[in-house]
């Protein structure tokens, strides 16, 4: 079970529903998790951007950009010690690193990664019960998942939450 931070609000809706979520999970050894989903967004810029240790991803539901280096073709990283004052020979070494990056985009029916997701899943049922492969969506990630749910609600217990 991750650790889980929650922040929900009804920022612009009449009634006890919140319309703004904050939630940043954390767990050893995992990436940090940071999601915030917002209809009170002016200037929403993407649907998804994801920052990754060697790039990123960002998009809609019918257009994705990504962008990422190769890690055996980065440069040798070397900790220069001291301070910009007492070495400058070798400041500033953060201006002087260079990094080749690869781009690539994806562009599509806005309703084709629904679409997509909404066959695998029900591919995946059909081929559990008919031929007893296990399906991807296994029991223990959806107690995790309600457990996580759980903790979100019981963090902003203001809102009149039922389970």
């Amino acid at each position: 079970m991750p650790d889980v931070f929650c922040k929900m609000e009804g920022l612009n809706v009449f009634g006890n529903a919140e319309d703004y979520c904050k939630l940043i999970l954390t767990a050893p050894g995992r990436p940090l998790i940071d999601l915030e989903i917002s209809s009170a967004d002016a200037y929403p810029l993407f649907t998804y951007k994801i920052h990754g240790s060697n790039g990123g991803l960002k998009g809609n539901m019918s257009h994705i950009d990504w962008r990422y280096f190769k890690p055996e073709e980065a440069p040798a990283q070397e900790n220069i010690p001291g301070t910009l004052y007492t070495t400058p020979e070798k400041y500033p070494a953060y201006c002087g690193e260079t990094l080749k990056w690869y781009e690539e985009s994806w562009d599509g029916d806005p309703q084709a990664p629904f679409i997509q997701a909404v066959r695998i899943y029900y591919d995946q049922i059909y081929r559990l019960f008919i031929e007893g492969i296990p399906h991807d969506v296994r029991p223990e990630h959806v107690r995790q998942q309600i457990a996580v749910t759980r903790e979100a609600h019981r963090q902003n217990s203001r809102f009149d939450y039922k389970f």
